[in-house]
């Protein structure tokens, strides 16, 4: 009779169904899976570099972005609702036709931005530069008088 190896084989290694590392593992993509689509991008933590990024048609929906750097970033037909770009960095961004409802923008710098038909009704753009940025229904100089 021959003994059995004392050294397992690879086929003894691979973990069956009854393994406790391959159930742990599924616990794991579980919770994943579970995680609230809030607080995904409530989570969402540390300084983002997005330069040039193509965020077309992305939902942003109360994404942290604070002090993101989306110097040129594509943001066309993108929901920012109530998203944070305080202090971020659009310098020459596309957000033509971009949600930025109620988004807080203090601070943001806006130079050379596309905001044709961009929706920033309630946006905080406290101390935001709008320098040089191009609107389609107002002059951005009445925008910032006024806030």
């Amino acid at each position: 009779m021959e003994e059995p190896p004392t050294n397992p084989t690879r086929e003894q290694q691979v973990p069956t169904t009854d393994s406790p590392l391959l159930n742990q593992s599924q616990q794991q993509t579980d919770s994943v899976q579970k995680i609230h689509r809030r607080e995904f991008f409530t989570e969402v933590t540390g300084i983002a570099n997005l330069y040039r990024a193509n965020l077309y048609r992305a939902n942003l929906y109360r994404a942290n972005l604070y002090r993101a750097n989306l110097y040129r970033a594509n943001l066309h037909r993108a929901n920012l609702y109530r998203a944070n770009l305080h202090r971020a960095n659009l310098y020459r961004a596309n957000l033509y036709r971009a949600s930025l409802y109620k988004a807080n923008l203090y601070r943001a710098s806006l130079y050379k931005a596309n905001l044709y038909r961009a929706n920033l009704y309630r946006a905080s753009l406290y101390k935001a530069n709008l320098c040089r940025a191009s609107s389609s229904y107002m002059p951005l100089h009445f925008i910032k008088s006024t806030v």
